[in-house]
């Protein structure tokens, strides 16, 4: 669905962010990118929707280029979830939720019926927190209320930007087993940003190891980079927990392999 093509961005101070990165993103998976403080993974987000627009080379939706097609339209074809939420602070939750929706020109009831839908979805009993304004939430809540907004028009790909990383691990770890769920079931193209190892571990279909300017380091499935990294760089990214995350991935898998089973 999505593939970036000798893509470059480089800043005014003149350093490269991103230096000539070719990806391909594939459809209905979690593509985590991941590297360190500096890297390019942010860059490389914000120009598949065009918040930032790429010096050199191409970027396909769908085998559209990008540039051709106009920011706004493309933006609202893709929910785009950051660290801080992004809420308006003005608008109730169920406003937020609506935006898309209203953009779009859904009638009235659609639209409630969306934001009712999507609230349970995220686990936020929509009586009790449609109304309420995003100061009135906890960290944990306003990201759920972020994630519901941009699954709201149902968009076909999502870009997420480190959205766990400002809650309190036992709230960050409830939302991403929280995120892996509604995915399975989903199954959107997401893009997801990341600076912890572990959480890439856990959500990733597939999981992109960045160097600086957003050089690949490795690009495959979890286990197949905690299994066998590609290079010292890769073992040293990884660090020692290495070994436990493959033990935790594997565990994890045979646990859905038996809940499918068993039909849950």
């Amino acid at each position: 669905m999505i593939r970036l093509e000798n893509v470059s961005k480089q800043f005014a101070a003149g350093s490269n962010a991103v230096r000539d990165l070719t990806l391909e993103i594939p459809d209905g998976k979690t593509s985590v990118l991941i590297g360190p403080s500096g890297c390019g993974k942010t860059t490389t987000l914000r120009m598949i929707n065009r918040l930032i627009d790429p010096d050199s080379g191409r970027i396909l939706v769908d085998d559209v280029d990008t540039r051709g097609v106009d920011p706004a339209a493309l933006r609202l074809k893709m929910g785009y979830v950051i660290q801080q939420t992004g809420l308006f602070p003005h608008m109730t939750v169920g406003d937020n939720v609506a935006t898309v929706p209203r953009l779009w020109k859904w009638d009235r009831q659609r639209i409630a019926r969306r934001v009712e839908e999507l609230l349970e979805l995220v686990g936020l009993d929509p009586a009790e927190y449609r109304d309420r304004y995003p100061h009135q939430l906890s960290g944990g809540q306003r990201q759920r209320v972020g994630f519901a907004r941009a699954l709201a028009a149902d968009p076909p790909i999502l870009l997420m930007d480190e959205p766990f990383g400002a809650v309190d691990r036992i709230t960050r770890e409830r939302l991403q087993q929280e995120f892996i769920g509604i995915q399975r079931s989903m199954r959107k193209t997401v893009v997801f940003v990341t600076h912890d190892i572990e959480e890439a571990v856990m959500i990733g279909d597939r999981i992109c190891l960045l160097k600086m300017q957003a050089q690949i380091a490795q690009y495959d499935k979890p286990e197949t980079i905690l299994t066998h990294p590609a290079s010292e760089y890769v073992i040293e990214f990884l660090g020692r927990g290495r070994l436990a995350w493959l033990e935790s991935l594997r565990r994890s898998g045979a646990e859905g392999a038996d809940s499918v089973a068993a039909g849950v």
